[in-house]
């Protein structure tokens, strides 16, 4: 197998992953919705794509996502047809030594409910669970439009934007970080004003003309259990709801009190990811 390693895919790279996605979807019921940008990758020059290659024909891809310098989460799958013959296995040992020996301490290796061949590949190789995500759904039809108590607006100012998101998610952001978030023609970023105060911020991501997906979603620490999270929420809601059938949202296992709240909202859950993880 042929290994190629970047940063930057060109257009028929990103083509060739599209497809072997949707042959691995055809056989199992994943979504695998691959992230092929590094715009939130903290290190442009480390490598976040591998491809495997036999002569001309990709048959296995791994992705890197590694917004911090504690985790990197991989993503990846192979074609059903080379499947069992460890092609998986060299893309992995030629992307770990990127970011073992630095200042990330694990690797996280994805893998939705439905693919069995990823959690056999994972049971035998990294079976330690550390964590689960959730995807959950709202339909339009669902939801009740709710008047607002807050008021929320397209932020205007990044500074307070990124102020408050590193006080909510103790993750303060460099320079380029901050300017490839919001240089992204299919987010929205939003504040959250109380009482005329800035005090929450989520995005909106424009998935297709029928979905969008909320991400980011914060209230500050000392503004919480208020009811403060469920408005702001709610007026995103309103917003989404203008245009699209149906909104989406990830919540992580360790944060019930998140997916207690998004249940009271009506959102339901469609998809489970769960983390294997590997010491680094």
């Amino acid at each position: 197998m042929n290994i190629q390693s970047t940063n930057e895919l060109t257009t028929l790279q990103k083509q060739e992953i599209l497809k072997l996605a949707q042959i691995c979807k055809s056989i199992e019921p994943i979504t695998l919705d691959f992230y092929l940008l590094t715009d939130l990758n903290i290190d442009k020059e480390k490598p976040a794509f591998f491809l495997g290659y036999e002569d001309t024909l990709l048959v296995s891809v791994l992705l890197a996502f590694f917004p911090s310098e504690e985790e990197v989460e991989f993503n990846g799958c192979t074609h059903p047809d080379f499947r069992n013959r460890g092609y998986m296995t060299h893309l992995i040992d030629t992307a770990i030594p990127y970011f073992s020996g630095t200042t990330f301490s694990r690797a996280l290796f994805l893998r939705e409910k439905g693919s069995g061949s990823g959690k056999a590949y994972l049971d035998a190789h990294y079976p330690s669970i550390v964590q689960s995500e959730y995807v959950m759904a709202l339909e339009k039809k669902d939801w009740k439009t709710t008047e607002m108590t807050g008021n929320l607006q397209e932020v205007t100012d990044p500074n307070i934007f990124f102020a408050l998101n590193k006080e909510i998610f103790s993750r303060e952001l460099d320079e380029q970080q901050m300017q490839n978030i919001l240089a992204s023609s299919e987010r929205q970023f939003f504040l959250y004003y109380h009482d005329g105060e800035p005090v929450g911020i989520l995005n909106i991501r424009h998935c297709d003309h029928q979905e969008a997906m909320l991400h980011g979603v914060g209230i500050l620490p000392a503004y919480r259990r208020r009811g403060l999270g469920e408005q702001m929420l709610s007026e995103a809601l309103n917003l989404i709801f203008q245009t699209y059938r149906i909104a989406t949202l990830e919540v992580n296992s360790k944060n019930p009190n998140a997916f207690a709240l998004y249940q009271k909202l009506g959102f339901i859950v469609e998809n489970q990811v769960d983390y294997h993880a590997r010491i680094l």
